[in-house]
């Protein structure tokens, strides 16, 4: 019966063991992506506050162009699926702003679900240990 219960604790603990660093996995790709985006609203922020400063533009390969920003100015917003839209700052600041607070809301999602796996994996680990050192005090008392 312990040798059962032992294959599928092994079991649980690899599937846990593969779901939690998928969840880890996740979790990181969200947590850079914040902080893109937090980085580009810093920036869209600081041309939008001061309009007439020159900005580098990458033109790619560490290549950058000076450039000023011809006035009155609006940005191209990419929202997704190849589409792309004429936003004013504010506008571009508002919709990155609500991205942030959705990645948030999934990074607060996802690192509850880690958490939960992290303690289902820490149980079953307990009870693998628990079945392994049954199965030692036994193997002790028959060699007696």
């Amino acid at each position: 019966m312990s040798e059962d219960q032992a294959r599928q604790l092994t079991d649980i603990i690899k599937m846990l063991e593969g779901r939690l660093a998928n969840i880890m996995d996740v979790e990181r790709t969200l947590t850079s992506t914040r902080a893109v985006i937090q980085n580009t609203s810093a920036d869209v922020r600081a041309i939008k506050d001061n309009p007439t400063s020159e900005i580098l533009i990458s033109i790619g390969n560490m290549v950058h162009v000076p450039v000023k920003i011809p006035q009155p100015y609006k940005m191209v917003l990419n929202i997704g699926s190849e589409v792309a839209v004429e936003k004013d700052p504010s506008s571009v600041l508002n919709y990155l702003e609500s991205r942030i607070k959705e990645l948030e809301t999934s990074i607060n999602d996802i690192t509850t679900e880690r958490m939960n796996i992290t303690t289902q994996l820490e149980r079953a680990r307990e009870q693998m240990r628990n079945i392994l050192q049954g199965a030692a005090i036994q193997a002790q008392g028959k060699n007696v």
